[in-house]
């Protein structure tokens, strides 16, 4: 025994499609202006001392610890050549080339978070 298929809209009223008035309008959400990434723990030479990458609206911040101190290394978007993004199954290295004698290289980092790097600098330069 089959049902009968009701319509939602009443049987005198036409459909019509929406006009372009008719759609809502959503707010996109405005770029973060401050982007935090750690490298994982899990990756060939960060298990004691994983590097950090901040990034704000000036500049790039490569942040790597020691035992003793750590490395810290900051390049502005301008300085910035190319952004390399190499990723394998879990995980990404990026390669930040700048224009100065300090090139940035981060292994162990998160595909999503890589990504998210990429974008952020390509978005500031």
């Amino acid at each position: 025994m089959a049902l009968p298929i009701r319509s939602l809209r009443p049987p005198d009223e036409p459909h019509e499609p929406p006009t372009p008035d008719d759609t809502p309008e959503f707010d996109v959400p405005a770029p973060p202006d401050r982007l935090s990434v750690r490298a994982s723990r899990a990756t060939k030479g960060n298990f004691w001392f994983p590097p950090r990458l901040e990034l704000d609206s000036r500049a790039v911040t490569y942040t790597k610890p020691k035992l003793f101190g750590s490395k810290t290394v900051t390049v502005t978007y301008d300085k910035i050549g190319t952004v390399a993004l190499e990723t394998g199954l879990f995980y990404a290295r990026l390669v930040i080339e700048a224009d100065t004698d300090h090139d940035i290289s981060v292994s162990g980092l998160r595909k999503k978070d890589a990504r998210a790097v990429k974008a952020f600098i390509e978005a500031h330069q």
